[in-house]
């Protein structure tokens, strides 16, 4: 990015992109260091009403899916039970 990496230029490039490949509607995860730039980009495009539409479309809230993590027993259990609302989009 030529332009100031803050949470605005992040959240507009990364919706750009999205939307010059089709895949606002696709788009399942997105995965993130925790830098305070993208922190606010995640917070801006929550806001954003290309990402609104696509969840209001599907009947989705914006939700943080559990992850798979080794050494917590039931980890996957949770990651599967949050991930089944998401089917019907998958399909």
């Amino acid at each position: 990015m030529e332009e100031a990496h803050n949470g605005f230029n992040i959240k507009s490039r990364l919706v750009s992109c999205c939307k010059n490949f089709h895949l606002v509607d696709k788009l399942f995860s997105i995965s993130l260091d925790n830098a305070t730039a993208n922190t606010s980009a995640m917070q801006f495009l929550k806001e954003d009403p290309s990402i609104k539409l696509v969840l209001e479309e599907y009947g989705l809230r914006k939700k943080v899916i559990a992850l798979d993590t080794p050494t917590r027993w039931n980890s996957t259990y949770k990651l599967l039970h949050d991930a089944i609302s998401y089917r019907d989009v998958f399909n």
